[in-house]
């Protein structure tokens, strides 16, 4: 079993050596606790290790808790927090919960009662990643069965009617019609022509060759052929210095905006399509807008679960798969725009030059 790691941040030190003192002698194998005074500790130990659980009093001088697990979440999404305070109102109840923490404690509590949370907190944070995982699991799925409704309706088909026509080459040159025998093999090497194509074009959206090497720009080189292949006006802005993400980043980012415009170009009817990149310190917006005719969302969401259309469906999960979101605005007639944004934690460790 994986070894948990716990932090304790509390400006009061006896308190902070109390919970280190409790948690520590719990059985649970191999688990490690370590205690900070003040937030700015924790922040920077955060950056530096693995926690999967944070223990935080939410009034400490100069950063209270809850700020401190907002900064927290934007390099370590996945970490579960229980907040302990003094001073329990309803507000701060539901300000806690919003911003994310898995368990409220009290002051005073006892030992069974901290144990208790700890251990909700860290189920509650199992169940989720348990979650994500079957999700990401589906998305492949979904993804795998895509791509095979794809090959099947354009390579199979050219490959089989290039297969029929070999053999009606083959009978035409036994009954010596050269003429006729040429004109089939051209149509041969035109199929083949189309396959080789589209499978260059299906293992290019699997991973694109340029993405590992090139980042952002493979992402905006998208943008580019998009409007080359469709004679859509596309508009390419890009704001704030641009972050370097994660290579497993990436490639849900770039399928994320590859299924928002192949939306654009089978649905919308649009003439023009805008996409802009917005790279703020906390957070980075990726948002897609069309001038087309839009539709109704509740409709299509419902259609896409009852149906089986799932690029919504599975734009939404490799969203959440990044820790961030996907916001959806539309209205028939009036368009639609599609906005990712993105957590901190997205990024590497340098931006690019």
């Amino acid at each position: 079993m994986a070894r948990e790691k716990i932090l304790v941040v509390d400006d009061e030190p006896l308190i902070v050596k109390s919970i280190v003192t409790a948690l520590s002698r719990e059985k649970h194998e191999g688990r490690l606790v370590k205690g900070v005074l003040s937030a700015q500790e924790a922040l920077e130990l955060v950056k530096k290790e693995e926690f999967d659980l944070m223990v935080v009093d939410i009034i400490m001088p100069e950063m209270g808790g809850l700020e401190l697990l907002r900064r927290v979440r934007q390099v370590c999404p996945d970490i579960a927090v229980v907040i302990i305070t003094g001073y329990g109102t309803i507000e701060i109840s539901i300000e806690s919960l919003k911003a994310g923490a898995q368990s409220f404690l009290l002051k005073p509590f006892t030992i069974e009662e901290l144990r208790a949370a700890v251990n909700e907190a860290l189920e509650k944070i199992r169940l989720t990643q348990e979650n994500a995982r079957l999700k990401a699991i589906q998305a492949q799925e979904d993804e795998r069965r895509r791509m095979s409704i794809e090959i099947h309706d354009s390579v199979v088909q050219w490959l089989v009617g290039a297969f029929y026509r070999a053999q009606a080459c083959e009978m035409l040159l036994s009954q010596r019609k050269t003429e006729e025998a040429r004109s089939e093999m051209g149509h041969i090497e035109k199929a083949l022509e189309e396959s080789m194509k589209e499978l260059r074009r299906i293992i290019a959206s699997l991973y694109p060759p340029l993405l590992h090497e090139q980042g952002l720009k493979a992402i905006l080189q998208n943008v580019e052929e998009f409007q080359q292949d469709t004679g859509i006006i596309c508009h390419l802005q890009v704001e704030g210095e641009p972050w370097q993400f994660l290579p497993s980043s990436e490639i849900l980012i770039y399928r994320i905006i590859k299924e928002a415009l192949n939306n654009v170009k089978k649905h919308s009817s649009a003439t023009e399509v805008s996409v802009r990149l917005r790279f703020q310190p906390e957070q980075a917006l990726i948002e897609v807008h069309d001038n087309g005719k839009g539709f109704n969302l509740l409709k299509a969401m419902d259609n896409a679960l009852t149906r089986g259309h799932l690029g919504l469906v599975s734009m939404k999960d490799k969203a959440e798969m990044l820790g961030g979101t996907l916001g959806i605005e539309t209205n028939p007639g009036a368009g639609t725009s599609i906005c990712l944004t993105l957590p901190h934690a997205c990024m590497g460790s340098t931006h690019t030059t």
